[in-house]
């Protein structure tokens, strides 16, 4: 590539710039993004029904709730409650295999559209006022369904947008206006309906304007982005500001818009009022509090949509998809405490570049739908603040006074974003590389394991060291696994361990599950009983004797693959008891490649480091000293692990007279006598198998050698576990525990006469006097 001639903005250049981006900051404002809610109105994904009365008024209601919701994969409705307080009433029960795009509630009644056709279906009391959806509607495909008290109104698909209405006729609600339209969305009160035009104006027919209310807000001049009907009043999302106002009923403040917060949803209700507060998701309520109806911001939850009863308001968490309710009537939601709601309805339109695009499984079987959900703090990413337009003002006039500062200023940045575009292109290039060679492995959306970790809540951590945090994941199947995710600025990190990663799978590995490449997170098998370190000083996990013999030939084959048939090879630079992760059946799993690197080639014997990595009590002295690492690194390690695992003992204890386990080990293999009461162990009852163990001691004392020359292989020391291993159980079981594939045949190192070196580095009686067993 041929480098360009570096070329300055000159000072026209960068005015034409600023005012560029201001003016186009000031669009932003002026018209906000279109959200999925604003898209479709009222229609959503949850629907409580209307029409429960006040408990003050008829105690049989008191508590009552009626709802329906679809379900999240499978979008199948479920319904709760009490629908009809009239047993004698004929009721049409909702459909059990019929998937739903979205749902409307009314007094008595549900409808919903039926995914994929988008034809509409309802159930519930629908003969009383004909809400059943006439034969003439029932191939018709719509784009929005809103229902009323007793009647329901569609919009059409397609350029036409026309408006069709049933039910009840009583108040014009049923009768839309015959030359309107075409419209991009539809609402519905009590008795009354109103459609959004595509140029933003409310048009509305039935009985909300030729009603008198009480304090009473007449319909305001603006321009809509999205409307919302509650009973007897609507709300709206201003076009121009990006703010709330509601017109119609006000007897109890329900109408009162809280000043200077801009709202995504609304959720108006018969004396109440919440709404989404647009940047972060959170409820906000007003309006009549007599059932504790405006008590959410306590809640602190995020929500992805919103819907209200009579007494009582429901949203959809955001982070686990659950049901959550408050006001009147919302015990009985606990109905649903296994019901995963569907966070948004499934749409043909394209996401925003506001919103994140949920996984295909939410919207299945249909390529052309998509669900989008808004970007919330935490789902997004780090945002930027919207600034004011006064504040834009300002710096319009500041711009232009100061325009050779803003030059300087405007330069810096461009440099600092060019060097990071071109970080980012360089991981991107490295991934590319990486998805080639690794096709097993998938890639998650940072949306997904926010999701299934609860927004990375710290309930969820399972680990945490230098690189950052461990959080375990639940999956809406039901899939646990666990997630890495790196402190900031640690992208390098990132791409070298995905890279690294991508090349390896064995049994006595935590293998690579799939990348968030958005947050930098990496995804893991789940390990249920953690590291190895916390079974042994932290949870006090009792292990036998054959357990930890399984262990430790496991993690040994684990760190064979790495340095013997990993192409090229492998050094792991940070073994220790909590980077050995114990599944279920107390499996081994060597983890945390995040240090690794490549091993020496075939005319050298070490990689020389630039820098010191490793957990202290674990590092080979040798590389210490030198700088030089080898394989033979990782065996020194392996090996305190080794004598952690028999003893009981850290690799470092401050609180012992003695701190770390080599030196205490030399200690007392030269002072037999203090050997047996300074274990806190029992020896096993058959002496054999305590020669055998005393034997797995002194390979692990092999490994700490100070010079790598005299310490085995991770090879040897996987062949010498093995031979153990089968003298001490049953070797049909031992045959189980060997995982690896690759089993070296010849024995280990022998001494002039014949005996292992394991035998010859500690004395017989060493070997008589020494008694270990499972730690206290």
């Amino acid at each position: 590539m041929v480098c360009a001639k570096k070329r300055y903005f000159t000072v026209m250049e960068a005015t034409h710039i600023l005012l560029h981006l201001i003016l186009s900051l000031v669009a932003l404002l002026s018209h906000g993004p279109v959200t999925p809610t604003q898209a479709f109105g009222v229609m959503g994904t949850l629907a409580p029904m209307w029409g429960q009365f006040d408990p003050t008024q008829d105690s049989s209601t008191k508590g009552t709730y009626h709802m329906c919701v679809i379900e999240a994969g499978s979008l199948l409705p479920h319904c709760l409650g009490n629908m009809s307080r009239n047993s004698s009433v004929t009721l049409v029960d909702p459909p059990k295999d019929t998937p739903f795009l979205a749902l409307s509630a009314g007094a008595q009644f549900t409808c919903g559209l039926i995914y994929g056709s988008q034809v509409p279906l309802c159930w519930g009391d629908l003969d009383n006022n004909k809400l059943a959806v006439p034969e003439k509607l029932q191939k018709v495909s719509y784009s929005t369904i809103a229902s009323g008290a007793y009647h329901v109104c569609a919009l059409r698909s397609g350029a036409a947008a026309a408006v069709d209405c049933w039910g009840r006729k009583s108040n014009g609600e049923s009768q839309p206006p015959v030359n309107g339209g075409p419209y991009v969305s539809l609402t519905s009160g009590w008795d009354f309906s109103c459609a959004l035009t595509a140029l933003g104006r409310a048009v509305c027919w039935g009985a909300l304007t030729n009603r008198t209310f009480t304090h009473n807000h007449a319909e305001p001049n603006t321009s809509f982005d999205a409307i919302f009907a509650g009973r007897s009043y609507v709300c709206g999302v201003e076009r121009q500001t990006g703010n709330a106002t509601c017109w119609g009923d006000n007897s109890y403040s329900q109408s009162n818009v809280p000043p200077y917060t801009r709202f995504k949803t609304i959720a108006p209700s018969m004396f109440h009022t919440c709404g989404l507060i647009r940047d972060t998701g959170v409820a906000d309520c007003w309006g009549d509090d007599f059932y504790s109806q405006v008590n959410a911001t306590s809640l602190g939850v995020t929500f992805s949509t919103l819907a209200a009863g009579d007494f009582y308001t429901c949203g959809v968490n955001a982070e686990d998809l659950a049901v959550r309710c408050w006001g009147n009537g919302v015990q009985g939601t606990k109905d649903f405490a296994r019901v995963k709601v569907a966070p948004t309805v499934c749409r043909t339109a394209r996401c925003s570049k506001h919103q994140y695009q949920l996984p295909s499984s939410f919207c299945p079987g249909m390529g052309n739908y998509k669900a989008c959900v808004d970007c919330t703090p935490g789902l997004c990413g780090k945002r930027k603040n919207v600034i004011t337009l006064a504040v834009l003002c300002v710096v319009l006039v500041l711009t232009v006074v100061l325009v050779a500062a803003g030059f300087t200023i405007l330069e810096f940045r461009r440099k600092k974003l060019a060097k990071a575009v071109l970080a980012d292109q360089e991981l991107d290039l490295e991934l590319l590389e990486y998805e080639k060679q690794a096709k097993r492995v998938k890639e998650y959306t940072q949306q997904e394991l926010s999701l299934a970790t609860g927004n990375f809540s710290s309930d969820m951590v399972i680990g945490k060291g230098a690189f950052g945090m461990v959080y375990k994941a639940r999956l809406p199947s039901g899939e646990i696994l666990a997630i890495k995710k790196g402190k900031l600025g640690k992208a390098a990190s990132f791409g070298g361990e995905l890279k690294l990663l991508s090349r390896l799978h064995h049994t006595n590995l935590v293998n690579l599950i799939g990348y968030c490449k958005q947050e930098k997170l990496l995804v893991f098998e789940f390990m249920g009983n953690g590291s190895l370190y916390d079974c042994l000083f932290v949870k006090n996990i009792k292990l036998d004797w054959s357990t930890r013999l399984k262990i430790v030939i496991q993690a040994a084959h684990g760190l064979e693959y790495l340095h013997l048939f990993a192409d090229p090879s492998i050094i792991h630079r940070d073994v220790k008891s909590s980077n050995i992760l114990l599944d279920e059946g107390f499996n081994a799993h060597v983890a945390d490649f995040g240090a690794s690197t490549l091993g020496p080639t075939e005319n050298s014997t070490h990689v020389t480091s630039t820098s010191l990595v490793g957990t202290p009590g674990y590092v080979d002295p040798e590389y210490f000293q030198t700088m030089q690492i080898s394989p033979k690194s990782d065996v020194y390690s392996f090996g305190v692990v080794i004598l952690e695992l028999f003893t009981g003992r850290k690799a470092v204890d401050l609180g012992q007279s003695i701190v770390g386990v080599v030196a205490w080990v030399e200690k007392v293999a030269s002072e037999f006598s203090s050997l047996v009461p300074a274990l806190d162990m029992e020896p096993p009852v058959d002496e054999e198998k305590s020669r055998i163990l005393a034997e797995v001691l002194e390979l692990g004392v092999c490994c700490v050698r100070p010079k790598a020359i005299d310490r085995p292989t991770m090879t040897v020391v996987a062949s010498s576990l093995e031979k153990v291993l089968k003298h001490f159980g049953n070797p049909s079981s031992a045959r189980e525990w060997i995982s690896s594939p690759w089993t070296e045949t010849t024995s280990g190192p022998s001494t002039a006469d014949g005996h292992s070196t394991l035998e010859a580095s500690f004395s017989s009686s060493f070997l008589a006097e020494i008694r270990l067993v499972s730690p206290k």
